[in-house]
């Protein structure tokens, strides 16, 4: 499904990747681990077309995409930070990629309450983003990012601000989302406990950049 290969990058003349190679099955949920600073997010930036890599190419579902802009690649993110609108309510911003894509009213609304339903949010649909826990926060962002069936979900750090005691139920709620949806996707975490949780498998990005300084340049 995912194919990466020989993505190289630099900052300022600093190598940050070194001929990254990559592949993910479809269907498969890959944890992509390393300390901060190790070049996790830049690889996730690159695969979704936004960092412009050195060298090297990406492919999905058998396309080449390392040309095509984000919107193009077929590709969802989920971020930390969630990226939620603060203006528009749980409904709003689960189904706002499908009204861009001019989706008719009808068939948004019973594709955004499908998603609730699948993220554990049923009933939501109206309320506000700033009324929601940090967990809310984050199912909202994952319903979202589901909404526009993405050939791959790149996932960065997405538990990361998340309370310690919530977080493991968190990580098992996630895999079972992303396999009841079939996503073939990549997470990103540091948390090696975290990867256990979530992954199929494992990969330390050291172990395919090994290129790198030992304390590599944060960016």
């Amino acid at each position: 499904m995912l194919q990466v290969r020989d993505v190289a990058v630099a900052f300022n003349g600093a190598p940050v990747l070194t001929g990254v190679d990559l592949d993910v099955a479809t269907g498969e949920i890959c944890c992509l681990t390393g300390p901060s600073g190790s070049g996790k997010s830049t690889l996730l930036r690159v695969i979704a077309g936004l960092h412009t890599a050195d060298r090297g190419s990406v492919v999905v579902d058998g396309q080449d995409v390392t040309a095509l802009p984000p919107h193009r690649r077929g590709i969802g993110l989920v971020f930390q930070d969630h990226g939620l609108f603060p203006h528009l309510d749980v409904s709003g911003n689960v189904g706002f990629a499908l009204r861009t894509r001019g989706v008719t009213s009808r068939q948004r609304t019973a594709r955004v309450e499908e998603l609730l339903g699948l993220v554990g949010l049923a009933g939501f649909g109206s309320r506000r983003v700033s009324t929601l826990s940090g967990g809310e926060q984050q199912r909202v962002a994952l319903a979202r990012a589901l909404a526009g069936t993405p050939r791959v979900l790149l996932l960065d750090e997405p538990l990361g601000a998340l309370d310690p005691a919530i977080h493991d139920r968190l990580a098992e709620d996630l895999r079972t989302l992303l396999r009841d949806a079939g996503t073939t996707a990549v997470h990103v975490t540091h948390d090696e406990h975290e990867a256990a949780l979530v992954g199929d498998r494992s990969v330390d990005i050291r172990h395919l950049n090994p290129g790198t300084p030992a304390s590599p340049v944060r960016h």
